[in-house]
């Protein structure tokens, strides 16, 4: 539980390899959070491994999510992350992101998340990705393979994602 005892809601979008280890962490208990919901693109093949969790989540529409939810986990392709943070920030939660490269390329959500005093939560092993490429270290540049006129750290650091909406962006420690 949080210092105050509320137990904050947590819900996931997208169940792949680690949408589903998040939610069997949580399943297995975080102090002061619980799984409340998912939202996945096919909700009888999600059935299967919802049905081996102790405690099962409402699955629910992206529409939905956040009103099930303190918390949104995004697990999904990066092309959805407007679709699903959008919403999710209107309402003031906070979002953790997973598919952390987007943000460069939708600085927009930052000034959503100030205007509805909403967080963005990025975990520092997916900050690792935007220094070694969108490869996963293989040596290709985010931006190059993007088309993005500019290249490396230097051009990811000056990009608006990083200005804008400052008090709005939180970085936090994976354990």
């Amino acid at each position: 539980m949080r210092a105050n005892g509320v137990v904050q809601r947590v819900a996931i979008v997208g169940l792949g390899a680690i949408g589903k280890a998040v939610a069997r962490k949580l399943d297995e208990g975080v102090t002061g959070l619980s799984l409340s919901a998912v939202a996945v693109r096919d909700p009888a093949a999600a059935g299967a491994f919802l049905a081996t969790l102790s405690r099962r989540p409402a699955v629910v529409s992206l529409g939905a999510l956040a009103g099930h939810a303190d918390i949104v986990v995004e697990c999904a392709p990066a092309q959805l992350l407007v679709t699903i943070a959008e919403p999710v920030l209107r309402e003031g939660k906070k979002l953790v992101v997973l598919s952390v490269g987007a943000l460069l390329f939708n600085p927009q959500l930052g000034q959503i998340a100030e205007r509805y005093n909403a967080q963005i939560l990025v975990p520092t092993g997916a900050l690792i990705g935007l220094g070694r490429g969108a490869g996963g270290g293989r040596g290709q540049d985010p931006f190059r393979s993007h088309g993005h006129p500019q290249a490396g750290e230097k051009a990811w650091r000056a990009h608006p994602f990083w200005s804008s909406a400052a008090s709005a962006w939180t970085i936090f420690a994976s354990r």
